[in-house]
């Protein structure tokens, strides 16, 4: 896993999403291993997000956090 290369190019974010069709949310277990802080948006029907889902849940999650 590039570790130098994906802090360097978050380095200033102040929010890490992974959108992620899992229903464990691999990646940002990973990132989060690494000791990249990541919040995991899961969908795991088998059908991608939609661009509507991403926008609601990403707004949830502003608020509840």
């Amino acid at each position: 896993f590039p570790e130098k290369q994906m802090k360097a190019a978050l380095k200033g974010t102040r929010r890490v999403i992974v959108a992620e069709l899992n229903s464990k949310g691999q990646f940002a277990s990973l990132l989060r291993g690494f000791g990249i802080g990541s919040e995991s948006l899961v969908k795991y029907t088998g059908r991608p997000f939609t661009a509507e889902e991403l926008i609601k849940k990403i707004k949830t999650n502003k608020k509840n956090g």
